[in-house]
């Protein structure tokens, strides 16, 4: 997830996603001071949970204190990153 405003947390995060099935993990990512680097990694129980997410939420919302939507997909894995 990426474009989560800065003053959003775990708890607003869990807020947001819940609606779309259990989440298993959210990890939010962060400086090394411990402020918010507006993204995270969500973990539902199940892959069609985290579809429907994606299909809501993508490019949809705005969070308050955000400057553009929501960047909400899958992770990249090791060989995306590198491309």
């Amino acid at each position: 997830i990426g474009m989560l405003s800065r003053k959003a947390g775990e708890d607003e995060v869990r807020e947001l996603f819940a609606p779309f099935g259990e989440i298993r993990e959210i990890y939010m990512i962060r400086n090394a001071d411990g402020s918010s680097k507006c993204a995270a990694f969500l973990r539902y129980v199940t892959r069609e949970s985290a579809i429907q997410a994606i299909e809501s939420l993508h490019s949809n919302m705005v969070m308050d204190g955000a400057a553009r939507p929501l960047i909400v997909k899958f992770a990249d894995n090791k060989h995306q990153r590198q491309q």
